[in-house]
C-alpha cells in the first residue's frame, strides 16, 4: 500500500496473502490522518511577541519551534498522539497562565487551534523614593504604609456604581413600556 498524503499507516503497509480462484478479502490497512496544532504568544497588554521558543514533546520526539513576526506558530504533520507544548519566557518576562498545555490528537487528525501562551514583563521591586528617612524604611515619618487594596473610598465608588447602574436599567425599562403604548 502507498500511504496518501496527509495519512500516516498504523499498520504495516505491506502484507502477503495467498492468491486463490476466488477474490481475496480480509486485507485490511489502517491509516490515520495526520493533525496540526498552532496558537500565538502575546503580551498582556495583546501584543504579538515574535522569537519566543516553543518547545513540543510528542511521538517523534523533542522539536522546538520559533514564533514568527506576528507572534504565531504552527505545526503540522503531526501523527496521532500526546503533545505537550512549553513557552520558554524569555528574559525579562514571565508565563501569565500556564506555561504548558498538553494536547492529544487521535486518529481522525484534528486541528487544534488556540493554543495561546501570554507573556507579561517581569515587575522588580520598586525604587525607594528620596527624600529624609525615619529609621523605619519609609520617608513619610508616619511610620506607616500608604493604603493599599479594597478600603472604604472603593467600597463607596462600587456603590455609587451600582447605583448608577440600577437606576439606568429602570430608566431604559420605564422608556421601554412607555414606547411600547404609543
Amino acid at each position: 500500500m502507498t500511504t496518501p498524503e496527509g495519512y500516516i499507516a498504523t499498520s504495516p503497509v505491506s502484507r502477503t496473502a495467498p492468491v486463490a480462484g476466488t477474490d481475496v478479502t480480509g486485507v485490511d490497512f489502517d491509516l490515520a490522518r495526520l493533525g496540526a496544532i498552532d496558537g500565538t504568544v502575546r503580551t498582556d497588554g495583546g501584543t504579538p511577541i515574535g522569537g519566543v521558543v516553543i518547545d513540543v514533546n510528542g511521538p517523534g520526539g523533542p522539536q522546538q519551534y520559533t514564533t514568527g513576526a506576528d507572534g504565531t506558530y504552527g505545526l503540522g504533520s503531526l501523527a496521532p498522539g500526546t503533545y505537550e507544548l512549553s513557552v520558554r519566557t524569555p528574559n525579562g518576562s514571565s508565563v501569565v497562565g500556564a506555561a504548558t498545555r498538553t494536547v492529544v490528537i487521535s486518529a481522525a487528525g484534528e486541528s487544534i487551534e488556540g493554543q495561546d501562551f501570554t507573556l507579561a514583563a517581569v515587575v522588580g521591586p520598586p525604587s525607594p523614593s528620596p527624600g529624609p528617612s525615619t529609621g523605619n524604611g519609609n520617608s513619610s515619618g508616619s511610620g506607616r504604609l500608604p493604603a493599599t487594596g479594597l478600603g472604604p473610598e472603593t467600597l463607596a465608588w462600587a456603590a455609587g456604581g451600582a447605583v448608577v447602574i440600577i437606576l439606568g436599567a429602570t430608566l431604559l425599562i420605564v422608556s421601554r413600556r412607555r414606547s411600547g403604548r404609543q
